[in-house]
């Protein structure tokens, strides 16, 4: 994903990454700095996200200091959280399995 600055010139930014008409990269700040998301749209699951430690496993929705005690900057990763669970119909976290977003 990575080449020279693009993640900062273009993520940074607030504007997404586009691989494909599916598939793009966004900006998800919070477990650290440069964190990154991939969103899968129109999968016959609907948007599917995939968060890495963004979100650590769908317990963390109930008990926050799962994913908060090893956070870098807790209030933007509480944003970054906010934009997916808008965004996204499954969650794929960064240590458990994918799990549906709570309506």
């Amino acid at each position: 994903m990575c080449l020279g600055d693009l993640h900062h010139r273009h993520l940074t930014s607030g504007r997404p990454f586009p691989i494909d008409k599916r598939v793009e990269v966004i900006s998800t700040p919070g477990s650290s700095c440069t964190d990154i998301s991939v969103l899968v749209k129109d999968t016959d699951l609907g948007t599917v996200a995939v968060v890495g430690d963004l979100f650590r496993c769908q317990e963390d929705l109930e008990d926050p200091t799962l994913w908060r005690r090893d956070s870098t900057n807790p209030k933007r990763q509480e944003v970054s959280r906010a934009k997916i669970l808008e965004i996204a119909d499954y969650i794929v976290p960064g240590r458990g399995p994918m799990f549906k977003v709570p309506v």
